[in-house]
């Protein structure tokens, strides 16, 4: 068996973890959306009693107010009065009547303009409450044939599970190698810097990468981490642990590699098992990337931050990338300094 295989079994169990956060987000919605849905339908109902009371109501009052105008006329009902006091009292109760039916009319269209808000309301969300479903209905499927895939994988781990240890033995040797290769290098660089390190070019930019921890620019443009720095038991294979002095990312193929930060290119060279490997020094930082299939930088060349530095090796038809950051000669995990895109 490959070392593709684990790589890929990673990933399948990264893709279902995902996919079950963002599935159960989905019910979450779909939950809020039943919520939001009751909501609306109880005070539509209210509404629609309202406005039959409301019409009830009106009808009544236009009815009496026809019978009225039926038998006398305002006017003459005002002249008929006797003496001035009587007939102010009859104009406040014809004016009283008045107000009661523009109430009375003002309320039912007031009702019947909720009900319509109401009514597009509880639509919108029957709308979005289907869709959600749809969406979650394709994800659970999508989820359910990812699981045949990684019970498939392993299934072959099982099969060939001496050769999958023997890979990863392999592995672990030119691990140790670049290891030992990058530490030789910077225990060079080490050795040959000011003995007043803050005060020159070299202590101020590492200052300055020091600084720019949690907010570095990621080496490829777009990617997915899937191998995590240290040593990490696997999370379906009981007796396999991995240990990495960084992270694995994947990426497109072919993708460009560029600097993190402004340094000093210190190293240019291939390293089985990681292709072409380039180191930058940032002061008394270094950022290491491998897995290059190719360069574009040379020993000694002065880099700006977003540099090409090179290609990202294809793997599975996507690109694939191996980044270290070192403290002096004490590695780092790359994640706390990048930045969280």
């Amino acid at each position: 068996m490959q070392s593709t295989s684990l790589n890929k079994l990673d990933l399948l169990n990264k893709k279902i973890r995902s996919q079950a956060a963002l599935y159960k987000n989905y019910q979450k919605q779909i939950v809020q959306n039943e919520v939001a849905t009751n909501r609306i339908s109880k005070e539509i109902a209210v509404i629609e009693s309202n406005l039959g009371d409301i019409r009830e109501n009106y009808s009544s009052l236009l009815t009496n107010a026809y019978r009225q105008k039926l038998q006398h006329n305002n006017w003459l009902f005002l002249l008929s009065a006797n003496g001035l006091n009587e007939m102010w009292r009859r104009w406040q109760y014809i004016s009283r009547i008045r107000d009661a039916w523009k109430k009375r009319a003002a309320n039912l269209l007031d009702n019947q303009s909720q009900l319509e808000i109401k009514t597009v309301e509880l639509a919108t969300e029957k709308t979005a409450k289907a869709k959600l479903s749809q969406t979650a209905g394709a994800l659970l499927k999508q989820q359910e044939g990812d699981k045949r895939k990684l019970e498939g994988v392993l299934s072959d781990y099982k099969k060939d599970e001496s050769s999958l240890v023997a890979d990863l033995k392999k592995k672990e040797s030119e691990r140790k190698k670049l290891l030992a290769a990058i530490e030789k290098i910077i225990s060079a660089e080490l050795a040959s810097a000011p003995e007043n390190l803050p005060n020159t070019p070299m202590g101020r930019i590492a200052t300055s990468f020091k600084a720019s921890k949690g907010a570095l620019p990621w080496p490829v443009e777009k990617g997915v981490v899937t191998k995590y720095f240290g040593s990490k038991r696997h999370p379906l294979l009981p007796n396999v642990t991995t240990s990495s002095n960084g992270i694995d990312i994947k990426t497109t193929a072919g993708a460009t590699i560029r600097a993190v930060f402004a340094g000093k290119v210190i190293s240019v060279q291939a390293i089985p098992g990681y292709d072409q490997v380039v180191i930058v020094q940032h002061g008394t930082f270094y950022s290491v990337y491998s897995y290059l299939s190719k360069s574009n930088v040379y020993k000694n060349e002065e880099l700006s931050v977003g540099d090409r530095i090179g290609r990202a090796r294809q793997s599975d038809n996507n690109g694939e990338v191996h980044f270290e950051i070192w403290s002096g000669k004490e590695i780092q995990d790359p994640l706390l300094w990048l930045n969280k895109r």
